[in-house]
């Protein structure tokens, strides 16, 4: 058996193994937690211990059960409210997660896992433009951004039926590019974005920014050959194909022959057929 092939299974093993250790100490966990709640049965705190321990263990339904109880027991908590709507939200009953949801921004509308639990309930409710306006408020209130706050607000505005839907999509991703730096999944995100659009003059804008931010150039410049072909730009895009043929040269021959460079190879020269056949016709 290959050396890689051997050291795969044996990765898949450990990680199997680990999954299921895991479970085997949320199990331990879970009924240590029920001895305790066997002792003490009006103990909220151990309940709330217990539901979030099933929760861990996808056993939502019983998650809820002990968080109710918590309720009932005239406990309530950000950490509870927030525990009971990601329970209920794994439950697919979204308007329920929200309810819970709201009763921590009733009181501190900048909470900040609120507000993002909420936008996700929102995206499942298909309420695109209150998904958008919860995404956006989590970057504006939380101490430190990620890439994914600015996605998920994008995607949300592309979903809505807002008359500038485009325009606050791309306006995320713009402020997400001056605070995060330049990464791909932002020009990648913009350049769906435009080419949605049929926007091919700054959809061909990104791709030139992504060939500049790739290590590997042979795949992009086919893509920005793509968009010029789009948009009538035939020598541009010859220009490409040149270019992606040359960064497929440059590989070392054992990348040269795997399966997707080969497929790529056809591509170009599929696309060098279609630019001649354009020319012709001219």
């Amino acid at each position: 058996m290959p050396k890689m092939k051997i050291i795969l299974l044996l990765l898949i093993s450990i990680f199997a193994v680990g999954t299921g250790f895991a479970h085997d100490d949320l199990h331990k966990q879970i009924a240590l937690a029920t001895i305790e709640i066997k002792a003490h049965p009006d103990s909220f705190m151990l309940y709330l211990k217990r539901g979030e321990l099933y929760y861990q263990h996808e056993e939502f339904d019983k998650a809820v059960k002990d968080f109710k109880f918590c309720f009932e027991s005239q406990f309530y908590s950000v950490r509870l409210d927030l525990a009971i709507a990601k329970a209920y939200f794994s439950l697919e009953e979204y308007d329920r997660a929200i309810t819970y949801l709201d009763h921590i921004l009733a009181t501190d509308g900048k909470h900040v896992m609120a507000l993002r639990w909420k936008g996700h309930s929102l995206m499942k409710l298909q309420q695109f433009s209150a998904a958008g306006l919860n995404f956006e408020n989590v970057i504006s209130y939380t101490d430190k951004t990620c890439p994914e706050n600015y996605l998920e607000a994008s995607f949300a505005w592309q979903k809505s039926d807002e008359p500038d839907a485009t325009e606050k999509a791309i306006s995320t991703i713009k402020n997400g590019i001056a605070n995060q730096g330049n990464l791909l999944i932002f020009h990648n995100t913009l350049l769906v974005i435009y080419a949605g659009e049929n926007d091919f003059d700054k959809a061909v804008a990104c791709q030139s920014n992504i060939i500049g931010l790739s290590n590997r150039k042979e795949f992009p410049y086919f893509k920005r050959a793509e968009l010029l072909i789009k948009a009538g730009d035939f020598s541009a895009a010859k220009l490409d194909l040149v270019a992606a043929r040359n960064a497929i040269k440059q590989l070392p021959s054992s990348r040269q022959g795997n399966t997707a460079v080969l497929e790529l190879v056809s591509q170009i020269e599929k696309a060098e057929r279609l630019i001649s056949q354009n020319k012709t016709e001219r």
